[in-house]
């Protein structure tokens, strides 16, 4: 081990860091950007087992039955 090491140790933490929370703010941004074009054509962001996807109202009537 050399001097440097906790330099890099500490250096390649806080990247993962920042790696981390981009990748948490994109995904919020994806989930906005969704959210926003649902409501633009009048429907409903559901959660599958595949992910998010839009629903139409009637569709979610139908199964509330």
């Amino acid at each position: 081990m050399t001097d440097r090491t906790p330099i890099i140790v500490i250096c390649a933490l806080g990247l993962v860091l920042v790696l981390l929370l981009w990748a948490c703010a994109w995904q919020e941004k994806a989930h906005q950007r969704a959210e926003a074009y649902c409501q633009d054509h009048q429907m409903v962001l559901v959660e599958t087992a595949a992910g998010e996807r839009c629903a139409p109202l009637w569709a979610l009537e139908r199964t509330a039955r």
